[in-house]
């Protein structure tokens, strides 16, 4: 069973709003499309087949590298990637930080086709097998408001 969207867009929301600047109606957005497209907002924290854990299913690579380019200006930041797979706050906060590293600002929160576009290229990338319009997809059934 998934996490009710109601719930996770509250914990995404008040997880953000601990960081200065990481909150945004852009940002709870962006995470609940990558929680939709990736877990069904919960419905596996450990992926099939792969080394991705949490509702964002985050590689423990990527997390590591965030924690080594990161982890000394956020003090909450931990060498231990099994953590995304229970504590839904340090997942949340975690991928907010992967987003964060990227230049480009967010879409505007209602335009979900370009947060689909964003999620894709920096979550997935070009290579990955994630879709636009399946994120969109999942975006709208697990997650939308």
């Amino acid at each position: 069973m998934a996490i009710s969207p109601n719930d996770l867009r509250r914990v995404i929301s008040d997880s953000l709003k601990v960081v200065p600047g990481w909150y945004s109606r852009s940002a709870v957005n962006l995470l609940m499309m990558t929680s939709a497209a990736e877990t069904h907002c919960g419905e596996n924290l450990f992926q099939i087949g792969g080394p991705a854990l949490g509702i964002y299913q985050m590689e423990p690579a990527t997390h590591n590298d965030i924690v080594s380019h990161m982890g000394d200006r956020y003090q909450w930041m931990v060498p231990d990637p099994e953590r995304l797979a229970y504590d839904l706050r340090y997942a949340t906060l975690m991928a907010r930080a992967d987003y964060w590293r990227f230049p480009e600002p967010l879409p505007d929160a209602d335009d979900i086709v370009p947060l689909a576009l964003l999620y894709k290229k920096r979550w997935n990338t070009g290579a990955g097998k994630a879709r636009v319009d399946l994120a969109v997809e999942c975006y709208l059934r697990y997650g939308g408001s």
